[in-house]
């Protein structure tokens, strides 16, 4: 495996535990670990760490069964991690989000975010 595989699954490793802290156990502290303290998201009202850890006690306290319905892609290139998803508050009902998460990870930190959301439409 080359250098850069390694580096990159790494980087992989880093954001599927920010995954399992923040959609599998909802849990902020974990949310927190993952994230460096210069964290820049570029969601409107998510600011900055405590914006996504905020974010992570709101989904635990008020949609504690939220979480995905199926994973279509996750990949690393560089410093950027993408994962594709469906999602929805009550996943035995079927999606109600399409989302692709853009990561960059430092460090053994994720340092930048971005998301694009759109709702999965019924037929």
């Amino acid at each position: 495996m080359s250098e850069a595989t390694r580096a990159e699954a790494a980087k992989l490793r880093v954001v599927e535990k920010f995954f399992t802290a923040l959609v599998t156990n909802k849990d902020p502290g974990a949310v927190a670990a993952c994230l460096s303290d210069d964290f820049i998201s570029h969601t409107p009202g998510l600011v900055g760490k405590q914006g996504m850890v905020d974010f992570c006690a709101s989904q635990a306290a008020n949609e504690p069964g939220a979480g995905f319905v199926e994973v279509f892609h996750t990949f690393a290139k560089g410093d950027m991690v993408v994962k594709h998803y469906t999602y929805s508050n009550h996943p035995a009902q079927g999606a109600q989000l399409t989302i692709v998460d853009f990561f960059r990870v430092r460090d053994g930190k994720i340092f930048e975010y971005w998301d694009v959301v759109a709702p999965v439409e019924s037929s």
